[in-house]
């Protein structure tokens, strides 16, 4: 049997338009620079949103993120979210 992932241990990580913002386990909000990020994402598990589009952003490949929205396309397959 499967151990459920508890997704409070990893950081959240968010690019958007005009930078990125990463949530600590913690709940330390930070602006760090494209390249910060892609560091921390090449380096640790981060919680996403889309990876494709993160990686487009960050302009690198992240190591096993855990992407929200493939999660919820497995568990709600062809449904409109």
């Amino acid at each position: 049997m499967n151990t459920p992932l508890d997704v409070s241990e990893f950081p959240v990580l968010f690019p958007d338009f005009n930078g990125v913002v990463v949530i600590s386990p913690e709940g330390e909000i930070t602006q760090p620079s494209f390249v910060q990020a892609a560091a921390l994402g090449s380096q640790h598990v981060v919680l996403i949103c889309h990876r494709k589009w993160t990686e487009a952003r960050l302009n690198a490949e992240l190591v096993k993120p855990v992407d929200v929205l493939e999660l919820f396309a497995f568990v709600r397959p062809a449904q409109f979210c």
